[in-house]
């Protein structure tokens, strides 16, 4: 009885669904903050296409249109604003502006 039970919960174990971890960029990536009445947004260009992505956590210094920033992201399951139409929401970390 105890070696079916052990059987059973090996099987249990081993059959659980891992956690879908969303990617992480560990590459700096280069955008241009675009600043609009109602959102602002990242214009990047990853793996050669244009990608739009609402920054949740960026500092208040860098949310100035125009700005050319290089920045590290991961996706994020943050809300994406109403009237803000984006590919992706992310948090972003080493944010550096570009001169």
């Amino acid at each position: 009885m105890k070696v079916l039970f052990l059987f059973f919960s090996m099987i249990l174990f081993a059959c659980g669904t891992p956690k879908n971890n969303e990617t992480i960029d560990t590459s700096q990536t280069i955008g241009i903050v675009i600043n609009t009445p109602d959102c602002i947004y990242i214009e990047a260009t990853v793996d050669g296409k244009l990608v739009t992505m609402y920054p949740v956590n960026m500092e208040k210094k860098f949310k100035i249109g125009g700005t050319k920033i290089s920045f590290n992201y991961n996706l994020s399951k943050g809300m994406q604003p109403t009237k803000c139409i984006v590919d992706k929401v992310v948090s972003v970390s080493n944010v550096n502006l570009i001169k």
